[in-house]
């Protein structure tokens, strides 16, 4: 009996088979494995925050500074503070990004590469990885030049806006001032160690922070491209003061989220007074 081989037809058919079932399967698997990173980006923020918690415990109930100038001149970022209880690097850097500074890429900036416990030396210059950014937000922050009813907002304290838990770096703040633990921010996926400044050196957009802030890119440095910006399929993960961490969908946070007080009732966007 003599054997049929298929015809090109039927091959064809095959390979165009294979051709949209591998179309529809591969952005899933994508989605499955970004998701396995996230869940892995959340247990780093995790066991950031819990150690945090216990330097608080540790220095008379104060949280650890954003950064800190020492004796050698250096610039010690958050990370060197909780080192000692973590004792693991690669904590410091997410399973899906990170940015990596160079002495290069910031030259005024060469001496804070230098220090801190996620810094490495090629022989040539120092790199660091960064994929985490501790809220370090400026009272200034929420009086910026960049109009609108945020600009000079006042909330009746005797100050323009308030810091967040970890600002201003010389002047750490004491746990007993964060009125609201569980509603505000401490860690966040970020592409600098520092969350203070109106620039592209941050986190998020314009409005979803106090108001200047500017998008993270986090293969380029203002990518506009939500995929990108996310992270996270459209999300990031955030730590908060009390221990806790969550994912969140980008571009929802409020500016009271990123103080220290209770500024939910003269937030200036209408969608954050509850």
């Amino acid at each position: 009996m003599q054997r049929k081989g298929f015809t090109l037809i039927e091959l064809l058919v095959v390979i165009a088979i294979i051709a949209i079932l591998a179309a529809i399967l591969f952005p899933v698997f994508a989605q499955a494995r970004t998701k396995a990173r996230q869940a892995s980006d959340l247990s780093n923020q995790k066991q950031m925050a819990l150690a945090v918690l216990m330097y608080v415990d540790d220095y008379d109930q104060v949280m650890c500074s954003a950064g800190m100038y020492a004796a050698d001149t250096y610039y010690y970022t958050w990370q060197y503070s909780i080192h000692p209880y973590i004792k693991n690097n690669q904590l410091f850097r997410s399973p899906q990004y990170a940015f990596r500074w160079t002495d290069a890429d910031f030259p005024t900036w060469a001496w804070a590469l230098m220090a801190g416990t996620i810094t490495v030396n090629t022989g040539s210059g120092y790199y660091m990885d960064v994929s985490y950014g501790i809220n370090n937000t400026d009272d200034w922050a929420w009086q910026n030049t960049c109009g609108g009813i945020l600009q000079g907002w006042l909330d009746g304290s005797n100050g323009f806006g308030h810091g967040g838990p970890a600002s201003p770096p010389w002047k750490p703040t004491g746990v007993a001032s964060i009125a609201l633990p569980a509603e505000t921010v401490l860690l966040t996926n970020a592409k600098f160690p520092d969350l203070w400044a109106a620039s592209d050196h941050d986190i998020l957009v314009n409005g979803a922070l106090p108001c200047g802030f500017t998008p993270v890119g986090y293969f380029s440095w203002d990518s506009t491209d939500p995929n990108v910006i996310g992270a996270f399929n459209g999300q990031i993960n955030v730590a908060y003061c009390d221990g806790h961490v969550k994912s969140r969908r980008i571009f929802a946070s409020c500016p009271n989220e990123w103080t220290v007080q209770d500024d939910a009732a003269v937030d200036p966007l209408p969608q954050c007074r509850k």
